[in-house]
Parts: structure tokens; sequence; C-alpha cells
């Protein structure tokens, strides 16, 4: 073999490797082609909203602290915002599973555009905290719009073939990164801005939060509903006179699903609150860096983040929903032990990076499991639920992390949030594990139903109507 020339194998390998990521590309492709153009318009919204929540994720903490807020009033700003977001998600899950989904759509688009507004024109508290929180400013929600978050995904559940929901879903995450990516480097190009103007600098930036929003809603308006089917009491098809009768699911078995999510939301939502909304914030006290330096940052974790997404929805039809979550997590805990006990910005940032890839990752798996066990007429009821069970529990974590930061305890926050992810991971794969076979496709062992747990049965199940034909309830 001449000197200097590749080896085969290192050739081989890396041939590999670059067809294993177009097909990650051409199936992602493929699976957003497949879907209808009202599921489309939520991907493509989720991409414009993602811009502007990335440009405030990044400099919403600096900005106030730059203001005068301390650590406590910008974290207290924040639980705020939370807990709106939760109060109005629980309503709008229940109500849009019995009417339309696309209003609630279009209307949140239009208080988006008004607290924008009103952020980039003042800095009075008695209009910029009513504006952050109606705006869900500073918090990095992946492009979802905010309390109709569980709309949004119910609607591209509903319109999505259910051999590519994990495609489907590790798009739609994969877009709200690639969005909160591009937002990041939108803030960290303001950063000449704030050195000559200081706080002010940073306002140009909730007008780009309006300007977006005016171009989601008017998405949103022209985006086609496809009607929904009657919402009656299902009926399933019952065997002919004399054949053995089946066993009939328990009431509860969807509830029963939304309970063990919810309270695994919880543990991760108390986590995420205590390290996510401050962490622009955190690197600034600790390391001493501007909205450059983090912005840039940001901007690399939300794009490496993005791509994750991908592959991890297409991993997980491979290789099961539940374990692709379960691995990564497992991954991402030791990563974020690591995070506080880095003594330099560069080592902390690579940590960072790397635990958002493989965390956040797991959004798109997690709606796909939620969307596969719950049957279509409670979805947006389950995902608010959940959602909303996850946004409570973390909404105080703000607020205690800056009083935290004030002290002078910066890693203690890290630390919890450790031990409570650790027993996530652990609860996640106790109460999931055997929903890896909800499904019978790639990725999900086929296998006859009465091996399924009960409870899976439900949400997999055909409703049958028949017009002639065995009896039906």
């Amino acid at each position: 073999m001449p000197s200097g020339s590749p080896e085969p194998g290192r050739l081989s390998r890396a041939r590999s490797t670059r067809l294993q990521a177009f097909g990650v590309l051409t199936g992602s492709w493929g699976a957003f082609r497949s879907v209808g153009p009202g599921a489309r318009a939520v991907i493509i919204t989720r991409l414009l909203r993602s811009v502007g929540q990335g440009a405030l994720l990044t400099t919403l903490a600096l900005y106030l602290s730059a203001l005068g807020w301390s650590g406590l009033a910008i974290g207290a700003l924040l639980t705020g915002g939370g807990l709106f977001n939760t109060a109005v998600s629980l309503g709008a899950g229940v109500t849009s599973d019995r009417t339309r989904r696309k209003p609630f759509l279009v209307a949140i688009e239009g208080l988006y555009l008004v607290a924008g507004v009103v952020a980039a024109l003042t800095t009075a508290p008695i209009l910029l905290v009513p504006a952050a929180v109606l705006g869900g400013f500073g918090r990095g929600q992946g492009g979802v719009p905010g309390p109709f978050a569980s709309t949004a995904s119910a609607w591209l559940a509903a319109e999505t073939p259910v051999g590519e929901r994990q495609r489907i879903y590790g798009l739609a995450a994969a877009v709200g990164f690639f969005g909160l990516g591009l937002g990041a480097l939108v803030a960290a190009a303001t950063a000449p801005l704030v050195h000559a103007f200081g706080a002010a600098g940073y306002r140009p930036l909730f007008g780009l939060v309006a300007v977006l929003s005016a171009a989601c809603g008017m998405i949103m308006v022209r985006a086609p509903e496809a009607p929904r089917q009657p919402t009656a009491q299902p009926r399933r098809q019952l065997p002919a006179p004399g054949a053995a009768r089946p066993r009939r699911l328990a009431a509860g078995s969807t509830a029963g699903f939304i309970f063990r999510y919810s309270l695994t939301n919880i543990l991760n939502g108390v986590a995420v609150g205590l390290v996510g909304p401050l962490a622009a914030y955190w690197f600034a006290l600790k390391f001493h860096v501007g909205s450059g330096q983090i912005g840039l940052l940001f901007g690399i974790t939300f794009f490496v983040t993005a791509a994750s997404s991908l592959i991890q929805g297409e991993v997980g039809t491979r290789v099961g929903m539940v374990r692709m979550v379960v691995r990564a997590r497992l991954v991402g805990l030791v990563l974020l032990l690591a995070i506080p006990f880095s003594p330099f910005f560069w080592m902390a940032a690579l940590f960072y990076v790397a635990r958002s890839a493989v965390n956040r990752g797991t959004m798109g798996p997690r709606s796909a499991l939620v969307v596969a066990a719950v049957p279509d007429r409670r979805r947006a009821t389950a995902l608010s639920i959940s959602g909303g069970a996850m946004q409570i529990s973390g909404a105080a974590g703000p607020t205690v992390a800056g009083a935290l930061f004030d002290s002078g305890q910066l890693d203690l926050p890290f630390l919890v949030a450790v031990v409570l992810q650790g027993a996530y991971v652990a609860l996640f794969h106790a109460f999931f594990a055997k929903y890896d076979q909800i499904e019978d496709g790639p990725g999900y062992p086929s296998q006859p139903r009465s091996n399924l747990p009960p409870d899976l049965v439900e949400a997999t199940e055909p409703m049958v109507a028949p017009v002639n034909g065995p009896r039906t309830l």
C-alpha cells in the first residue's frame, strides 16, 4: 500500500458514516412529505418561533441583570412565566381535544406579537413583566407554542402516518433546536450593540420576536385543519354469539399511563427548572463571559442537539423509544455532573454541548411515546397534563436557583439536579420499558397481541364500528 494512502477499513467506515447521515436526512425529508399540510405548517412555524425563543433564552437574564435585576428577581419572573404557561396549557389541551386545534395556535401568535412589541418599547417593570410572562420570554421551549404545545403535538400526530411518528417528532424537535441555534447566533451578533448602548442593545431582539410571531400567525391562518372524527364513545366489535368474550380493558388504563408519565415528568421538571432557564446567567457569573461568547456556545449547542434529535428519532425506530431515551439520559447524567466541576469555560461548554445533545435529543422519542400510547381523542389532554406536571414542578426552580446564585452557591443546583435526573431515568425505565412494543414495525418487536400488556392494547387496537356484522357496543 502506498505511503500515506488511507486504509481500506477507514475508507469503508467513513463511507458508511456518510451513507448513514444521508439516510437520516432522506428519511426525515420523506417523513415530512408524508404528513398533511397542517402538520407541515406546525413544523415550519416551530422553526420560525424557535429563532425568537433562542435569542431571548440567551439574553433575557443578561438583559435584566444589566437593568439592575437580582438573580432572585430574574428567577421569579421565569417562575411566573412557567406558572402561566401551565395554567393555560391544562385548559387548552382538554378543550382542543373536543374542538378545533387551529384557533389556539393562531391566538398564541397574536399574544406573542403584542408581548414582543411591548418589551421592545419599554423597560418599565409594570409593562415588561406581564409581557415577559405572557410571551414566555427566556424559556427555551424548542419552538413549541408555549401553553399550546400539547395542541400542536396532537395536531401533528393526527396528520402523521403511524409508522413515521418517531421520525416526524424527531424532525420537529430538530427543527426547533436548529431555530434556537439560529436565535442564539443572532443574540451573539448583538454583542457590539450591547457594548455600545448597554442594556438597550438587547431590545431589538424583542422586535425580532414580534416579526416572527406575525409570520407564524399568517402561516397558521392559512393552514388547513383536517376534519376530525366525532368524539363520541367509540364502539368495539364484539364476538359472534357463542365465541369467547375478550377481556375488557380497565377504564383507567390510559389514565394510568398519564399518571406514570406525569410522575416521571415531575422529577424531570424540578431538575430542568434548577439548571435550564438560568444557564446563560450561570455561565456569566461563573466564568465572566458576555452575550457574544454565550450566544456562540448556545448556537453550537442547539445545532448539535438538532442533529442528535434526527439521529435519535431514526435510531429509536430500530431499538425502541424507551431504550433510546434511557441510554441517552444515562450518558446525560454523567455529563451534567461534570459541568459544575469544570475549571474552565471551554471545558464546561464542551460538557454542556454534549449533555444537551444526548438529553434534549430525546424530546422526539418521548413525544412519540405519548402519542403512540394514548388514543387520538385524548392526546392533547395527555400531553397537557404530563407537560403541566413538568412545568409546575419546575416553575420554582429558577427562583430557587437565582437565590442560590445571589448567595454564591453556583454549583448546588446542578448537584440536586443530578440526583433528580437519576431518579427520573430509573422510574422511566421501570414504568415504560414495555411500551417499546406499542407498534408493529421497525424497532418494535412483532408479537401476538395476547403477549402485550393490557394497557397497550387500547392504544393500538383499532376502533371498529361495522354497519353489518357482529353486535357492537
